[in-house]
């Protein structure tokens, strides 16, 4: 067994604010609606612009508080809550124009959005995170009895195309849950 920390959810009640060197970070202006036609299946949609502006539609809560916490949202890491949250999707507005001057690295925006995504989460949700190390079972990747089979890829890094350094695009990525 593997040791892996979960993040709980719990919808009930307001968090504490989320703090930067900039001060508060948050949203100057929201608007969140649940789905108006969630049946007809529409796109989910996950946008933020250099401006400041978030655009959300169409995704249930559990994926927004996957994404506000770096979370995969298939993962079973993230755990708790009301059947709602995987269920009901919403669509949101957001604006926080001061918070992306020009030239901010993409990571650094990424960085940002998180914490105002966290920050509204906890204010018009309630919703309170819980931190914990719980024993879960993991795949572990061991070498065979008779010695690797793996061979070095053809491909490194240099063989990549040229990304812009703050693009967040990246040759080699993994995700994983």
């Amino acid at each position: 067994m593997r040791c892996i920390t979960v993040l709980l959810l719990s919808v009930v009640s307001a968090a504490g604010q989320e703090q930067t060197t900039m001060g508060r970070v948050a949203f100057e202006v929201a608007s969140i609606k649940p789905t108006a036609d969630a049946g007809n299946h529409r796109p989910i949609r996950f946008a933020v612009s250099p401006g400041g502006q978030l655009t959300v539609a169409n995704m249930p809560l559990h994926w927004l508080i996957a994404n506000a916490y770096n979370v995969p949202f298939e993962s079973s890491r993230l755990t708790g809550g009301p059947a709602w949250v995987n269920s009901e999707p919403y669509d949101i507005q957001a604006v926080a124009p001061g918070m992306f001057a020009p030239g901010i690295s993409a990571k650094e925006r990424e960085a940002r959005t998180r914490l105002m995504l966290q920050a509204l989460l906890a204010e018009r949700f309630g919703l309170v995170i819980r931190r914990e190390v719980r024993e879960m079972p993991a795949y572990v990747l061991v070498e065979a009895k008779r010695g690797a089979k793996l061979v070095r890829a053809g491909i490194t890094e240099k063989d990549c195309p040229a990304q812009p350094p703050d693009s967040g695009l990246y040759c080699h990525h993994l995700d994983g849950g």
